[in-house]
C-alpha cells in the first residue's frame, strides 16, 4: 500500500520536513512555559517580587506567541501537502480508471469507484493534514512530560510513565477491533452508494412498475447493515478517548495526594506543583489526540488500502506498438470466441467475416447475440479470448491503441450526451470545427431545421444525459458529433430506434453521399436500413447464423425470413 501511496507526497518533501519541523517548535515552547509559570508563582507571586513577575509573564506571551506563529506556518505546510496530495491521487486514478478494461470496471461496479474516488481519498488527504500538524507533536508532548516531571521530582516521573503502558495497551486493544469493522463500513458505503444511484437514476422504471417500496426495502437494508458497522466501530473507538481521560485523571489525582506531603517538607514548590498538574494535563491532550489519530488513521489505513487495490491493477502497456495504422483500412475477423470471465460461456463463437474498406456492414440478430460486443472488440476495447483481428494482415494488438481508436467513431445503444451546449457536445468530435461545419454535419442527420428553431441554436443548453432532447434528437446528436471526428471506420450500434424508417433511409443515403470512403458497420433490427448494405450478418446465439446481401439472406436465412414477416406485419 505505502509503495503505491508514496510517491504521490514526494513532490511535497519540503512540506512534510518543515510542516513537523515547525509543529516540533511549537511543542518545545509548550513545554517551557510551565517552567516559566512556576517561577512566576514561586519566584515572584509568593515572594511578592514585582520584577520576576512582570519578567516570567513577558517570556510566557513572548514564548506563545512564537509557537502561534509555528502554528501558523505547520498548518498551511499541512494544508498544501494534504490537498495537493488529494488532487494529483485523484486525477491519476480517475485517469487510471479510464484506462482499465471494461471487464475490470463491470467487476468492480461503478459504486466503489466513486467511494474510493471521493470518501477514501479524502479520508487520505485528512490523514496526511493530521501527520504533519500532529504525529510528531503528541508523541513528543507526551514524552516531554514525562521529562520534565523528571527535572521536578523523579516520583512524578515514574507516575508518569506508569501511565503511558496503561494507554499502550488500550490503543492496541482497540485498533484490533476497529481495523475489521472498518474495513466492512467502507464495503457497505459502496452498497448503499449504488442502491443511492439506482433509486435516483431509475425513478421512471421504478415509479412505472409500482417497486418503490421494493426499492426502498433495499436501501433500507443496506443503510442498516452500514449503520450496524459505522454503529459497531463507533462504540468501541468511543472508549478510547474516555479510557484516556479516566488514566490521567487517575495519575493527576495520585499526584495531588503526593504533592501534599512534600509540599510540606518543601520538596516541592506550588508552583512547580502547577507545572506538574499543567504537564499532566498537556499529557493528556496529546494522549487525546493521539486517540483520535489512531482512529483516523484506522479509517485511512482501510481506505489507503483500498485506493491501493485499485492503483495496483495492472494496465497493459503498448507504447512500444505500432504506431502509424496502415491505409486503407481492411479488417479479417479471424475465428474470434469471447467470454466475459473464465468461468462464464462464451459471449461470441468462432466468427469469421471479412470488412473491406468503403464498405457497408450490417449486423442484426436477437437481443443478446453478441452484436454490441462485436463492435466493442474492433475498438479493442475488449480483446477476444482466442482468435485475432487484423488489419492489412496486422494484429490490431500491435497497434497503439489509442492511435488505433482514433481511426474509429462510435454512436452506442444509448446516446451519451455532456452537460453543456449543442455546440460544445458536437466539438467533442472535433474541437476545431467551424460553426459552417457543424450546421453541414446537423443538415447530414437531417438535425439542422430542429435547431435553427431552437431560441439559442447551437448555444442551447444541454442538461445532464440530454434529458431536456427527445430521444430521436440525442441519437442524431450523438450521429453528428461521431461523424466529426472523420474516422475510417463508422460503428453505429442501434442509432436508428428512436427515428421513423424515412429519417433513417434519408440519413443513411447522406452517409454514403458524403461518407463514400468510410467503413460503416451498422447494428440494426431495420429491414429500410439493412436493404441498403453491400452485406449483412446474421448473428444467433454468439454465432454467425448467416452472411450475404439482403436478396441473398431472404432466400437463404430463416431468422431474415421472420424479420421480413415482423416488420412487414407491423
Amino acid at each position: 500500500m505505502f509503495k503505491t501511496l508514496i510517491p504521490y507526497l514526494k513532490p511535497y518533501k519540503k512540506q512534510l520536513f518543515l510542516g513537523p519541523f515547525f509543529k516540533l517548535l511549537e511543542a518545545i515552547f509548550e513545554l517551557i512555559l510551565p517552567i516559566y509559570l512556576a517561577k512566576l508563582i514561586d519566584n515572584g507571586l509568593i515572594k511578592h517580587d514585582l520584577k520576576a513577575i512582570y519578567s516570567n509573564t513577558l517570556i510566557i506571551i513572548i514564548l506563545s506567541l512564537i509557537g502561534l506563529f509555528c502554528v501558523f506556518i505547520c498548518q498551511y505546510y499541512a494544508s498544501v501537502a494534504s490537498q495537493s496530495f488529494g488532487t494529483a491521487l485523484r486525477k491519476n486514478t480517475l485517469s487510471h480508471i479510464q484506462q482499465l478494461p471494461i471487464s475490470i470496471k463491470q467487476k468492480l461496479g461503478v459504486n466503489t469507484l466513486i467511494t474510493r474516488m471521493t470518501s477514501d481519498i479524502n479520508q487520505l488527504q485528512q490523514a496526511i493534514a493530521m501527520l504533519i500538524r500532529l504525529v510528531i507533536r503528541a508523541p513528543f508532548l507526551s514524552i516531554g512530560a514525562i521529562i520534565m516531571a523528571f527535572t521536578i521530582n523523579k516520583i512524578f516521573g515514574y507516575l508518569f510513565i506508569c501511565i503511558l503502558p496503561c494507554f499502550v495497551f488500550l490503543l492496541t486493544l482497540i485498533m484490533k477491533k476497529t481495523v475489521p469493522i472498518y474495513e466492512k463500513t467502507q464495503k457497505s458505503t459502496d452498497l448503499l452508494n449504488q442502491t443511492i444511484i439506482d433509486n435516483l437514476t431509475g425513478q421512471e422504471i421504478i415509479r412505472s412498475f409500482n417497486q418503490t417500496s421494493k426499492m426502498l426495502n433495499i436501501f433500507h437494508k443496506y443503510n442498516k447493515d452500514y449503520t450496524k458497522n459505522a454503529t459497531k466501530a463507533g462504540y468501541i473507538a468511543s472508549l478510547l478517548q474516555p479510557g484516556t481521560i479516566f488514566m490521567v485523571n487517575i495519575g493527576i489525582a495520585i499526584t495531588l495526594c503526593i504533592s501534599c506531603s512534600l509540599i510540606q517538607n518543601k520538596q516541592v514548590l506550588p508552583g512547580e506543583l502547577v507545572a506538574l498538574i499543567t504537564y499532566m494535563s498537556q499529557m493528556l491532550l496529546a494522549l487525546i489526540v493521539i486517540a483520535n489519530l489512531v482512529t483516523l488513521f484506522t479509517k485511512s489505513f482501510a481506505s489507503g488500502k483500498r485506493i491501493s487495490s485499485l492503483l495496483k491493477i495492472e494496465i497493459s502497456n503498448n507504447q512500444n506498438n505500432i504506431s502509424t495504422i496502415e491505409q486503407p483500412i481492411n479488417l479479417s475477423i479471424n475465428h474470434i470466441d469471447y467470454r466475459y470471465t473464465d468461468t462464464s460461456s462464451d459471449i461470441l463463437k468462432n466468427i469469421t467475416v471479412n470488412i473491406h474498406n468503403s464498405s457497408t456492414l450490417g449486423i442484426t440478430g436477437p437481443t443478446g447475440s453478441g452484436k454490441t460486443t462485436f463492435l466493442k472488440l474492433i475498438q479493442s476495447i475488449i480483446k477476444p479470448t482466442s482468435g485475432e483481428i487484423l488489419n492489412n494482415s496486422i494484429n490490431i494488438d500491435c497497434y497503439d491503441i489509442k492511435n488505433w481508436q482514433k481511426h474509429i467513431a462510435i454512436t452506442t445503444q444509448k446516446a451519451e450526451l455532456f452537460e453543456g451546449t449543442i455546440r460544445s457536445n458536437l466539438l467533442w468530435g472535433n474541437p476545431f470545427a467551424t460553426d459552417e461545419e457543424l450546421w453541414h454535419i446537423l443538415k447530414i442527420v437531417c438535425l439542422k431545421d430542429e435547431i435553427e428553431n431552437m431560441p439559442n441554436k447551437l448555444n442551447t443548453k444541454i442538461i445532464k444525459q440530454g434529458q431536456n432532447l427527445s430521444g430521436g434528437q440525442k441519437q442524431r446528436l450523438s450521429l453528428a458529433r461521431a461523424l466529426l471526428k472523420n474516422s475510417n471506420i463508422l460503428l453505429l450500434d442501434d442509432t436508428f430506434t428512436a427515428l421513423d424508417s424515412k429519417t433513417s433511409k434519408t440519413i443513411l443515403n447522406n452517409l454514403n453521399k458524403y461518407y463514400p470512403s468510410t467503413t460503416k458497420i451498422i447494428v440494426t433490427q431495420q429491414l429500410a436500413i439493412l436493404k441498403q448494405l453491400d452485406q449483412i450478418m446474421i448473428l444467433d446465439e454468439g454465432k454467425i447464423s448467416n452472411i450475404g446481401t439482403h436478396d441473398e439472406l431472404k432466400q437463404t436465412s430463416k431468422l431474415y425470413q421472420l424479420l421480413i414477416k415482423q416488420q412487414e406485419e407491423a
